[in-house]
């Protein structure tokens, strides 16, 4: 049903139009016949305008860390802090050749697990057990299967080698496709 007075679309149980009733009430009241005149409201003395009082600031002394000589001593300071760092540090000598030598009592080779002789061993074609009855066990790191592509996976040995020696081959169908190493000696 629409409104008789705007054409609005109301709803079917609405008894009054609501754009005609926010229309209303938008709308300044008009004096009626009967009523007088509305009358001025009485004038109220208003004070005059006077701005909100700030506290003075403290003026900085010379001897205050925030006045300009403080100020300037403290960049001044940091300035010569960074020249000597500076210095300090171009005075340090800096090693040309790095050592392999390892601290004493540390270990810095993995003593167990596949050599590079046993990474060279294995070619593409071969099947996961042939593979394992060279390396022995490895650690499925992914698995991933797609119907009508195959099966791909991939393993990984900790190696014999340097600190975090290892090597990784991956299988499509049980058959190695790929090999990688790190460290192996």
């Amino acid at each position: 049903m629409n409104c008789p007075q705007c054409g609005y679309a109301m709803g079917p149980f609405d008894v009054e139009c609501e754009r005609c009733k926010r229309m209303a009430a938008l709308k300044p009241a008009e004096p009626r016949a009967r009523e007088a005149a509305p009358v001025a409201p009485a004038q109220v003395p208003v004070a005059p305008f006077r701005p909100p009082v700030t506290p003075a600031k403290p003026q900085a002394s010379a001897g205050h860390p925030l006045s300009a000589g403080g100020i300037l001593l403290g960049c001044l300071g940091a300035v010569i802090l960074g020249v000597v760092m500076l210095v300090a540090l171009c005075d340090t000598p800096v090693p040309t050749s790095v050592s392999s030598v390892p601290a004493p009592g540390f270990v810095a080779t993995t003593p167990s697990g596949p050599s590079l002789a046993d990474f060279q061993a294995i070619e593409a074609g071969m099947t996961r057990a042939q593979v394992e009855s060279i390396l022995g066990p490895g650690e499925l790191l992914s698995q991933v299967s797609l119907p009508g592509v195959g099966t791909s996976e991939m393993y990984q040995w900790t190696g014999r080698g340097d600190l975090g020696a290892n090597m990784n081959v991956s299988f499509q169908d049980g058959c190695v496709v790929s090999k990688a190493q790190f460290g192996l000696r």
